[in-house]
């Protein structure tokens, strides 16, 4: 599928099904979210019913990819490149390397994970993804942000007419209310914003986009408890730089940081269609 985004910094989406739970009120999720988490199952296993909200792995240690999702449809990639440029480079936001020849880009991703020596860019498709080895690699899908924008795109739900590409928000104007982000007085998006509140564990659910503004990007695909809390993302196990795709454990706990779930942004604008 061919998918559009207009992203600088953004990641992507996912799809899923089953039942989600609010408070202890169990209700079921709505369509779109649930063809988000299946979406992630695809590009975790490579099909949309590995996985739902009630089954991601849950257990102490990362759940990798097996599957070669960002591979596996070079249009939406492609479109991922082209909208997430920067400094003069087209795709300078997808990975921490464009082409092996070109070393690592020197900002922002100079933690990269990627080996110089044996190493692929996201321009150097398919081995991108598994690093030249796919049976035993470690499967790549790019930054956590681009990423992100990524699923949301393949999985149908966030896209712009004509399968054209869509980006999220930029990080100001998830930090800042939309209309003020750009301008030279912002104003701070209040916690319980309607569009892009702060992430609690009563207003998550499942297929829920996760930002935190300067910081990481994570899709919800199960609630467990307010202290595990499962996600899928593309760089925190292995990780900044590793580009590893991957579910985990994260948890509501304190402070302004990426370990914090507190500390996102639950964009309830890519269902609403305000962003």
């Amino acid at each position: 599928m061919i998918v559009v985004l207009v992203a600088t910094l953004f990641a992507l989406g996912c799809s899923g099904e089953g039942d989600d739970y609010v408070g202890d009120v169990q209700q079921g999720l709505d369509a779109t979210h649930t063809r988000v988490i299946r979406e992630c199952s695809q590009a975790m296993s490579g099909s949309w019913w590995t996985y739902n909200e009630t089954n991601w792995p849950d257990g102490p240690t990362p759940t990798y990819a097996t599957y070669a999702y960002t591979s596996a449809d070079a249009g939406a990639w492609n479109l991922l490149l082209a909208n997430t440029g920067g400094y003069g480079y087209s795709g300078f936001y997808t990975s921490c390397m464009r082409y092996r020849s070109e070393g690592y880009l020197p900002w922002p991703y100079t933690a990269c994970q990627l080996s110089l020596s044996t190493g692929y860019g996201s321009y150097e498709m398919p081995n991108y993804t598994c690093q030249g080895n796919c049976s035993s690699g470690y499967k790549r899908g790019g930054q956590c942000k681009p990423f992100m924008n990524l699923v949301a795109y393949r999985s149908g739900t966030y896209q712009n007419p004509g399968y054209q590409w869509r980006s999220f928000p930029t990080d100001k104007c998830i930090r800042y209310t939309t209309a003020t982000c750009n301008t030279g007085n912002p104003v701070t998006r209040p916690d319980n914003d309607a569009d892009m509140p702060k992430a609690t564990y009563a207003n998550i659910v499942e297929g829920d986009y996760l930002r935190r503004p300067d910081g990481h990007a994570v899709i919800v695909v199960r609630k467990i408890s307010s202290s595990q809390v499962i996600v899928l993302d593309s760089n925190w196990s292995g990780g900044d730089g590793s580009e590893r795709v991957s579910s985990h454990s994260m948890a509501f706990s304190s402070g302004d940081s990426n370990s914090n779930l507190g500390a996102y942004r639950v964009l309830k604008c890519a269902y609403t269609g305000v962003c």
